[in-house]
This record gives C-alpha cells, structure tokens and sequence, in this order.
C-alpha cells in the first residue's frame, strides 16, 4: 500500500490563498500623496488584472521603466481613498477608460519628480 499524504486544515488554507492571489488587485507601493482632495500615486511596482469596481475620480499612467523601484508599464485609477495598479492588458480596462473619457477623466501621464538643489 503507498503511503498517503496527509491534507491539513492549514495546507488547504494556503492553497487557497496562493490561488487566489492573482485576482486581487494591486496596490500602490508607497502611501499615496493628496492634492486638493485627490491622490496622486507614487508608483506600481506590480499591477493586477482584477476588475476595480469602486467609483474613480482620476486616472495615470506609469510608463516602463519612469520610477526605479516601480519599472512597469500601469494604469493607476484612483478615488479620494484608494489608488489601484491596473495592468495595461486587462480585458476591462479599455472600456472602463473609455467610460472615464465621457465623463471628462482623462489619463495623465506621471513623470518622475527631480528635486531642486
């Protein structure tokens, strides 16, 4: 008879978890600034296909390699509490900016600061 491994609570928990994973969406990596009401990402180190449901009040966009720590290509779609990493190939992505368009959001592009001397 071959030995049979044993399925714990624990193991089945963290299969679980790593299955899940992918389908939250990614945040932004450092506390994100406000101004004026509205946040303004630092940037995305990982982005995530996972649809964002919560209303948006502004859209970025992060271009390959702008920030050293955050070196991929993401939209960041944000409200006055929240800021979300959202990979460019998202299937829903293309819609929700369309929709944002109509109401008068546009993307804007983030550009790395350079500090003053």
């Amino acid at each position: 008879m071959e030995p049979r491994m044993a399925f714990t609570v624990r193991s089945g928990l963290i299969l679980i978890c790593l299955t899940m994973l992918p389908f939250f969406p990614a945040k932004v990596h450092s506390k994100p600034k406000s101004l004026r009401g509205q946040i303004i990402p630092t940037c995305c180190p990982t982005a995530s296909n996972a649809t964002i449901r919560q209303p948006v009040d502004a859209c970025f966009e992060q271009m390959e390699n702008t920030f050293t720590y955050c070196k991929i290509h993401a939209y960041i779609l944000t409200n006055k509490n929240n800021a979300w990493c959202v990979d460019p190939r998202a299937s829903w992505l293309e819609q929700r900016l369309k929709r944002l368009e109509k109401r008068g959001i546009s993307c804007q592009t983030l550009v790395k600061q350079v500090n003053a001397s």
